[in-house]
């Protein structure tokens, strides 16, 4: 919970941890934590790093939850090939999971650094809608349209549009706001290379308002994202 709750912009459960860092070296969750909150709030990529390989060294059945750590770490750090070996074994370990809510969020990360690399990633896409579906989540649902969706962004635009409008019916109907506003999000970057501009400015507002009324920390870690991809995107036009 502390980690999820870190990604979503709300650092004061992993900073408890992080404060007790020291006290439980060798508690495998207690130190994954640590390594979460170590490079995603502190920006401290070595530590973050340090903690994690430490936890793949002891001997408890969480510890490959590391590989995600050093994963992220690793693609932080512009390292893809190291960042998809590590994936790939955090993969390995989540598909031994009898619950979908564990196999299907632990492909997502590696779809992404895929698609950072070029390298195909629409069977992660198959694996999840597949997964989620027989196990009737929606959550999952919408997460398998919203990676199928990124893989044929520049194949197939409209495709990817119709497939982010459907991950964010879905999970803004079960109220999954995390997965819907990464979808959004997301989305817009899409709508940047095919609409006009005066339509690309109402679906900006849009999408702003819908961060601005999910309202909490997310919703404006959220807003400042956008904003920034915004700005990020008008420069290189």
């Amino acid at each position: 919970l502390a980690t999820a709750l870190g990604r979503r912009g709300s650092a004061q459960m992993s900073g408890w941890f992080y404060a007790i860092r020291d006290r439980r070296p060798d508690c495998a969750m207690t130190q994954v934590v640590v390594a979460t909150h170590a490079f995603v709030v502190r920006g401290d990529l070595v530590e973050g790093r340090h903690r994690a390989e430490h936890v793949l060294e002891l001997d408890h059945p969480n510890s490959p939850m590391a590989h995600r750590a050093l994963g992220n770490i690793a693609a932080h750090g512009g390292e893809f090939e190291r960042a998809v070996e590590h994936f790939e074994r955090y993969c390995a370990f989540a598909e031994t999971s009898p619950r979908v809510i564990e196999r299907v969020p632990s492909r997502w990360p590696l779809a992404g650094t895929l698609a950072v690399m070029n390298r195909d990633f629409a069977w992660i896409a198959r694996q999840i809608l597949d997964d989620a579906t027989a196990a009737g989540w929606p959550t999952g649902i919408a997460l398998g349209h919203q990676v199928q969706a990124a893989a044929t962004a520049v194949t197939n635009p409209q495709h990817s549009l119709d497939e982010y409008t459907r991950a964010i019916d879905i999970a803004a109907s079960v109220g999954s706001w995390y997965v819907e506003a990464v979808a959004r999000r997301t989305r817009l970057g899409v709508q940047f290379t095919v609409l006009p501009p005066g339509e690309l400015a109402t679906a900006t507002i849009d999408v702003l308002h819908r961060f601005h009324t999910l309202g909490g920390t997310g919703g404006m870690v959220d807003v400042a994202h956008t904003v920034g991809f915004a700005l990020i995107v008008l420069a290189d036009a």
